[in-house]
């Protein structure tokens, strides 16, 4: 069954696995499967190509922090770091990845190394130090701490979805993928998006659906988690978790001016778990527990880049049905508007 439905929806190139092997790759995906989804409408007029968009970022192709400089960003692999690739590419899907990299010193490990500093000079010289000799010994003290920090880097991957004129970052923070965006933007040159916005209102549909008794989306299902945001002057945040939404207590709270802004919902037959938010965002995107918990036995025996590659298709057939099948219960994705309108 589960292989039924995957060799259905991800198009050419699968009808030949069995299902065994189907799961294997399902089991797999689960480790570099987006975790966030936040959306964002493409113009029509965009155009590119895996070549063009391998030589644009590969021109950005991420380095170290280095010297004096605290902060980098560039372009890593999609498919890790056995790869020099820098983009996957299937049937009018791009993934690539963009990480950020910071160099970590504590503030107290700067206050005290200054300190010592000022008290060794106050020693030396009798005069209490002024403001300016903090500042001069703090900068100082970073210019000699700088080059031993330890960094810590942290991965963002865009996909752009050609087919439905769409990208997708993965990350639950808008600054973290405006700041992604801009990076593929300046590699790319230009890069015209704008935050995807439905037609109908998404928190209406998700209020009708606690209302209603589940989705209209066919097998899409509400599972027991939900978040109610009041209206007008009413502040209030009620959420619920592990919770049967279907009752008369969650119906009053909607009926007394609260509307739904978060739901959690489930798909394939609650193999794939979800929180959509009235912002038409995806939030803590996951695979079922007893697919995550499964084998790979076979996984040792396979390339790693042949099987990103598989499962990034399995990944995009998925999910971009899944975007494309909500989308419409909430009247589709706006048109890109050079206005920004």
């Amino acid at each position: 069954r589960r292989g039924a439905w995957l060799r259905c929806e991800t198009g050419s190139g699968f009808e030949s696995l069995t299902d065994s092997q189907v799961r294997q790759h399902y089991l797999r995906i689960s480790k570099m499967w987006f975790k966030n989804l936040r959306l964002y409408r493409l113009a029509d007029t965009f155009s590119t190509t895996a070549a063009d968009l391998e030589k644009a970022v590969g021109a950005s192709r991420f380095e170290h922090c280095s010297g004096q400089n605290t902060s980098s960003s560039g372009f890593v692999s999609p498919f890790g770091h056995r790869s020099e690739s820098l983009v996957f590419s299937g049937q009018q899907q791009l993934i690539v990845t963009a990480r950020f990299e910071k160099k970590v010193i504590p503030p107290s490990v700067i206050t005290d190394e200054t300190q010592k500093v000022l008290d060794a000079e106050e020693q030396q010289t009798g005069r209490k130090p002024k403001k300016s000799d903090r500042a001069r010994a703090r900068e100082a003290v970073l210019g000699k701490l700088i080059p031993q920090a330890f960094a810590i880097h942290s991965d963002v991957s865009v996909w752009l979805d050609l087919d439905q004129h769409l990208v997708i970052v993965d990350t639950s923070s808008s600054k973290k993928a405006e700041d992604t965006l801009s990076l593929l933007r300046k590699a790319l040159g230009s890069l015209p998006v704008q935050p995807a916005e439905t037609k109908d209102s998404v928190s209406t549909a998700l209020t009708n659906w606690v209302l209603e008794g589940g989705s209209t989306v066919e097998g899409v299902m509400v599972t027991n988690e939900v978040t109610l945001s009041g209206t007008g002057d009413d502040n209030a945040v009620i959420s619920a978790k592990k919770q049967d939404l279907f009752t008369d207590a969650i119906a009053n709270l909607v009926k007394n001016d609260k509307v739904v802004t978060k739901l959690g919902l489930s798909c394939k037959d609650g193999e794939m778990e979800f929180v959509i938010e009235d912002d038409f965002s995806i939030k803590r995107l996951k695979l079922a527990d007893e697919l995550k918990n499964g084998g790979e036995s076979d996984a040792g025996n396979e390339d790693p880049v042949v099987r990103a590659t598989t499962d990034y298709t399995i990944m995009t057939g998925l999910l971009s049905k899944t975007i494309s099948d909500l989308a419409g219960a909430f009247g589709g994705i706006k048109p890109f508007s050079e206005n920004g309108d």
